[in-house]
């Protein structure tokens, strides 16, 4: 991007006991932001497995003291996941990106108390929830703002490490004539 701000920050957490940390908060979220008819155990379940199965979890975090537009930052960021995605690809890894549980949408006569919220993302009405921000502050170490955009779950997708042995997912997308004119 232009002023090659480099707005992304990653937290790695790869022991077992980090992963499980973050599973565990993943299920409070979920918990939290779902009412009682809709909460899923099955869902509420599958937030600490899947952390447990990954070999890595990685939060992806934009930074938002910036001079350059919301947007643009957050593009800057998607795109160095995306390279992530190829490296991963690359060795024979599998990887995804989940945005589950790290954002409330700011409604119509909430504060700052409700979330954290900065500047920017304020203008989107886009926060995380203040539990996820005091985790991942308290990780990061300093009190530059950010937003966390969710996490990107690394593993061995078949328990194979042969990567002769791993059959590819199959995609799930449309034609590409579909979406350029």
């Amino acid at each position: 991007n232009h002023h090659i701000t480099e707005p992304w920050r990653f937290v790695v957490f790869e022991s077992q006991e980090g992963r499980e940390s973050v599973g565990k908060l993943l299920q409070q979220l979920y918990t939290s932001a779902c009412t009682p008819a809709k909460f899923s155990q099955a869902k509420y379940d599958k937030k600490l497995r899947g952390a447990k199965m990954s070999s890595h979890l990685i939060a992806i975090c934009v930074g938002t003291d910036t001079k350059n537009p919301f947007v643009e930052e957050v593009s800057t960021v998607a795109m160095a996941v995306q390279n992530m995605h190829l490296m991963a690809t690359a060795h024979g890894v599998g990887a995804y990106w989940s945005s589950g549980g790290v954002h409330r949408v700011k409604k119509e006569g909430s504060s700052a108390d409700d979330a954290d919220v900065t500047n920017a993302a304020l203008n989107l009405g886009v926060m995380n929830p203040k539990e996820l921000t005091q985790f991942l502050g308290e990780t990061l170490g300093n009190d530059e703002p950010f937003l966390c955009l969710g996490w990107m779950y690394i593993g061995d997708y078949h328990g194979s490490s042969d990567k002769e042995k791993k059959k590819w997912p199959t995609g799930r997308r449309g034609p590409i004539d579909d979406k350029v004119v």
